[in-house]
């Protein structure tokens, strides 16, 4: 047991020694570095999840083998010290998933939240095989518990037995335990000892499987908001791009009735200008400025 605890103890510390993230990373390039670094962390931690996933399933597996009780004892508790182990990883990453969540006002918030959603996504993948694995052990689990209640109580029923798997599955007590103890017990010891086991391995295997249910469901809101926060954005630029032609056009309308103004208040000025010489050119002649002599005297010559 030494060697198994010292080697929980390095799996452990592959994922609990890692950098804690940063929170309210700003725009500036070191904290978009740190975001990578710990998106790349947090990629390792998934993959540490998935290997462990595949030794928790072969320890299962050696479990549902096994006849002797102390081999079962010891793969039994290999497994809950692995599935510990396993929870914590998973709690680690749902944790550092939030803490790196973009924010929406962040400069490189679209290469931020492509990162984000890689990361989360192969997280859902993680716990999704997790969670099938353990619901296979818990069917398998089921299937024994079913063939132990009948050799313990022969006689029982496919109703009651029905009854015990629903009662193991939401934590209480087999209906059939009272009579087994009153009867058979030192035919059925063993036996029974091994019912309660799995009855209580069940009992944490649905504990298990809700819990990964919820925070897959939880992962996958967390997606859908950065989904609905891009959108967000993309309308409100659309939006903005609109107003911005909107406003291109009205300025060009604007500039170009401006010039067509100044256009019509120049010709006006000339031609009150030009106006303006043709009275002065006559009130010169008729007061006699320019003498009227000059024009007849021209006409005499002619």
């Amino acid at each position: 047991m030494a060697s198994v605890d010292r080697l929980a103890q390095l799996r452990g510390k592959s994922f609990n020694d890692m950098p804690v993230p940063m929170q309210n990373m700003g725009g500036s390039a070191d904290s978009y570095n740190i975001f990578l670094d710990e998106a790349a962390n947090i990629q390792d931690v998934i993959r540490q999840i998935n290997d462990e996933t595949s030794r928790i399933k072969s320890l299962q597996a050696r479990l549902l083998d096994s006849t002797a009780d102390y081999d079962q004892d010891r793969v039994r508790r290999e497994l809950a010290q692995c599935s510990d182990e396993q929870q914590k990883r998973i709690n680690s990453v749902k944790s550092r998933i939030r803490d790196i969540e973009p924010v929406a006002n962040s400069p490189d918030f679209g290469i931020r939240k492509n990162q984000f959603s890689g990361v989360t996504r192969s997280f859902m993948d993680a716990i999704s095989k997790y969670r099938t694995v353990e619901t296979d052990f818990q069917r398998a689990e089921s299937r024994l518990l079913e063939r132990q209640i009948r050799i313990v109580n022969p006689n029982a029923s496919q109703r009651e037995i029905d009854d015990a798997l629903d009662q193991a599955r939401e934590g209480g007590r087999p209906i059939f335990m009272q009579s087994l103890v009153g009867g058979r017990r030192d035919q059925a010891a063993g036996t029974l000892q091994a019912v309660q086991d799995r009855h209580e391995d069940i009992q944490r295997l649905v504990r298990t499987i809700t819990e990964l249910t919820q925070l897959f469901d939880e992962m996958q809101d967390l997606v859908a908001t950065q989904g609905k926060v891009i959108d967000t954005i993309e309308a409100s630029t659309y939006e903005a791009n609109v107003q911005l032609k909107d406003a291109n056009a009205q300025l060009d309308r604007a500039t170009k009735s401006a010039w067509a103004t100044r256009h019509k208040k120049w010709i006006c000025f000339w031609i009150s200008v030009i106006v303006v010489i043709v009275i002065v050119i006559v009130l010169l002649w008729y007061f006699n400025v320019i003498p009227h002599s000059a024009a007849g005297s021209s006409n005499t010559s002619s």
